[in-house]
């Protein structure tokens, strides 16, 4: 890709741009070819090579008075930046030793030293009388000393450095940031809670009334295993391919110690908390109303909190293969590693009914203690009797424990459960954190 060239308000912008970073405490090193006075200015310091030697290294302000030093008088209304360039590349003659002997003196780099003597701060007696020799006629001692004075106080404002933000500072700015690139994100936003809305209906419609009706309570469960499943991966799949695309802006903004990483990983995880929880909510409460699940609040609220911390947990994963593997990877990951918890989760197959030697697995499923939870949260605590409907002549499920004890979770603990998930989603922003510094680095 052929370098492109930028216009003067273009380059004006920029070096003004890289002036106020470099007041922030960073070092930015450029190079600029034929500037003109304005940008000239902008720099802190000048650094000039010629024959191999350095031919000047101050400040721009000092320019002038450093050729005039060695008797290269810059022509009036000339950039002393053009000057400067004629003179090292030898147009008015080879001066080289002569302007590698005065650029030695760090005097030069430092404008205030220049223009005041080393013991006060007033402008010098010379100074003054050099200053007056090109005042208009008429200007008077008092206006002299006055021009020097803001002189040196326009020095001084020159070489004023901003400190950086503190890192909670960066933290609220990278917070706004991430949430104004939520809003703009069509469809991690709209699309996905346009999506959940339709899924959550479609579903409530599909299963009717099998909250309450006890010759339905397979299909309640079932519904139940669905929702963990659908919250789980359209939850994990953004978390994978978010990340690989994001990981070159995040080296190079941590390269120019725009923040830290942790600054930046904490900020995405305080943006993403209220949205996984407004977004499980919307769901969770159209299915749960839809289906005459029981309306109690106590319910209600396991019931919501278990899908939300299952949200959670599978963000932590996506975000770990996100920094792990590339977008295709990740994907197909995600996906396996999503049946094989669902596998395990005591669903499809009976957890009393797996086989001993791979029964440990299940405990490694979040799946499984969400599905436990929601079932619990919804027949356990002593419910009542269900609806047997009229046209059934025996309804097994007419108890709520039967359907613990058909699933085998009679015995669940809902606080035991909810720690398990909570570990796992400790876990994986651990790693995820610690990947995602080890993939900067090595890039």
């Amino acid at each position: 890709m052929s370098p492109q060239r930028l216009d003067s308000s273009s380059s004006f912008d920029t070096i003004q741009l890289l002036r106020g970073l470099a007041n922030e405490g960073r070092t930015i090193v450029c190079t600029i070819h034929q500037p003109s006075t304005n940008i000239y200015n902008l720099f802190n310091l000048i650094y000039v090579l010629s024959a191999g030697q350095c031919t000047y290294q101050g400040t721009p302000q000092n320019t002038v008075r450093f050729l005039s030093g060695i008797g290269m008088e810059c022509p009036p209304y000339h950039n002393p930046a053009d000057f400067l360039l004629e003179c090292v590349n030898g147009d008015y003659g080879d001066h080289t030793e002569a302007l590698a002997e005065s650029a030695k003196d760090t005097r030069w780099r430092y404008d205030q030293q220049l223009m005041q003597d080393e013991d006060t701060e007033m402008p010098s007696e010379s100074q003054v009388a050099k200053f007056n020799e090109s005042q208009s006629p008429g200007q008077d001692q008092s206006q002299v000393q006055k021009v020097e004075i803001q002189k040196i106080e326009s020095s001084k404002e020159l070489t004023r450095h901003t400190y950086p933000p503190t890192e909670y500072m960066r933290l609220w700015l990278l917070i706004g940031r991430c949430h104004l690139q939520f809003f703009r994100d069509w469809t991690l936003t709209y699309l996905k809670l346009g999506i959940h809305i339709t899924c959550a209906i479609l579903i409530g419609l599909f299963f009717g009334d099998s909250g309450s009706n006890a010759s339905k309570q397979i299909s309640n469960v079932g519904m139940i295993m669905i929702h963990c499943v659908y919250l789980w991966y359209t939850t994990i799949m953004p978390g994978i391919l978010r990340y690989p695309s994001e990981i070159e802006i995040i080296k190079k903004e941590t390269f120019n110690n725009w923040y830290k990483l942790r600054t930046y990983y904490i900020a995405t995880i305080i943006t993403a908390t209220p949205v996984h929880i407004i977004f499980s909510t919307v769901y969770i409460t159209i299915g749960y109303l839809l289906t005459e699940q029981p309306v109690e609040m106590d319910r209600f609220v396991k019931y919501l909190l278990t899908a939300v911390v299952v949200t959670f947990c599978a963000d932590g994963l996506g975000v770990f293969l996100g920094t792990v593997l590339n977008p295709v990877n990740g994907t197909f990951i995600g996906a396996v590693s999503t049946c094989f918890m669902l596998m395990f989760s005591g669903f499809l197959i009976l957890l009393n009914h797996i086989p001993a030697a791979m029964r440990f697995i299940s405990y490694l499923s979040p799946m499984r203690y969400a599905l436990e939870n929601m079932v619990v949260s919804l027949y356990g605590n002593n419910r009542g009797q269900l609806n047997c409907p009229d046209s059934e002549f025996y309804c097994h499920f007419k108890y709520a424990v039967t359907v613990l004890q058909q699933f085998g979770m009679e015995q669940g603990h809902y606080g035991y459960n909810i720690m398990m998930i909570l570990g796992q989603i400790t876990l994986f922003k651990v790693l995820a954190y610690f990947t995602l510094k080890r993939k900067i680095k090595s890039n």
